[in-house]
């Protein structure tokens, strides 16, 4: 649910899927030293697009990116930006952070876990639903599993409870747009509502969705 996730002081998800997904991958041992997990340690998911900044409504997509902390960590890393003021611009470390170079097993990972986590949900539920009359799945049940980890962006799809759900890799510029509407949304109240009638008009006339070469519902909102 985009509720559970905290908004803006989203909790970090990596924590407990990072042991799942560097099971089966991961950088080889060297003097027998142990492999590096695909997804580091202080890795953090976060939401973006209008389940970050509350711009779209109950059946908007729930978009979520696992923003992943730099090889050596965040203190290294902050350290060694420090220095030089534009770097980083004041941002949090783990933004101004550079993109890791395993997205594609990122995602595979990911993958991985959500369709463990599935199988598992499925495997329990399966006494209960024999017993019902009811063919919905239930609730929080892991469904549509796909992935696509050799794309420009490489990303993971799934849905959970009839809302479509999305989770890629270390997008800092979403998050920032996103938080760029919330911060117009506060300054004047009339912006959110306006942006409603945008997207709709935008949806209605099929000019708001990238992939097939128009423009992202972003950019209408910020006309």
């Amino acid at each position: 649910r985009a509720n559970s996730f905290g908004g803006n002081n989203a909790p970090s998800a990596a924590s407990s899927s990072s042991s799942s997904a560097s099971g089966g991958g991961g950088d080889a041992p060297l003097d027998g030293e142990p492999a590096r997990p695909i997804v580091p340690p202080g890795a953090s998911l976060q939401m973006f697009g209008s389940s970050r900044n509350h711009f779209g409504n109950d059946s908007a997509d729930l978009d979520m990116c696992l923003m992943v902390p730099p090889v050596g960590g965040l203190k290294q890393h902050s350290s060694n930006s420090s220095s030089s003021s534009s770097s980083a611009g004041g941002l949090d470390p783990l933004m101004a952070a550079p993109p890791p170079d395993n997205k594609a097993e990122i995602v595979e990972a990911i993958e991985e876990v959500l369709a463990s986590v599935a199988a598992s949900s499925s495997s329990s539920s399966s006494s209960s639903s024999s017993s019902s009359s009811s063919s919905s799945p239930p609730l929080g049940m892991i469904e549509h599993l796909t992935s696509r980890p050799t794309a420009r962006i490489p990303v993971v799809n799934f849905e959970i409870d009839g809302k479509d759900c999305d989770i890629s890799v270390h997008n800092p510029l979403a998050l920032r747009n996103s938080d760029l509407l919330s911060v117009y949304a506060r300054c004047d109240p009339r912006v959110r509502p306006l942006a409603f009638i945008v997207k709709h008009w935008a949806k209605r006339r099929k000019i708001n969705n990238a992939a097939e070469g128009t423009l992202s519902s972003y950019v209408p909102i910020c006309f």
